[in-house]
């Protein structure tokens, strides 16, 4: 029983050691000149910007061209805007104030 116990704890300590292990993933030189050529025809350069992903523990390097991050900053600005309004369209209607109830 006790060498059970050994094996087990043995091979749960290599199991997450080896989930716990970040693959570095690389590019090969072509498709690294492939992105950058894309991106100096956009007259942009490339900012890159690690992130973390929902769900993960591990950080994602993602590069865009400032264009894009800047789209994505006022599409983001814009689904908050959204939100609140909404939001506070469903808070008056529960109120009753549209009715003229109050």
């Amino acid at each position: 029983m006790y060498k059970f116990k050994i094996a087990l704890v043995a091979s749960i300590s290599l199991g997450l050691a080896a989930c716990a292990q970040n693959p570095q993933v690389t590019k090969s030189p072509s498709e690294e000149t492939k992105t950058v050529a894309q991106a100096d025809a956009n007259q942009g350069k490339l900012r890159c910007r690690r992130m973390a992903s929902v769900g993960s523990h591990f950080r994602r390097t993602i590069c865009k061209t400032q264009e894009e991050w800047e789209q994505e900053r006022r599409q983001a600005v814009d689904a908050l805007e959204d939100a609140k309004q909404d939001s506070m369209a469903n808070s008056i209607k529960a109120e009753g104030i549209t009715d003229g109830r109050r």
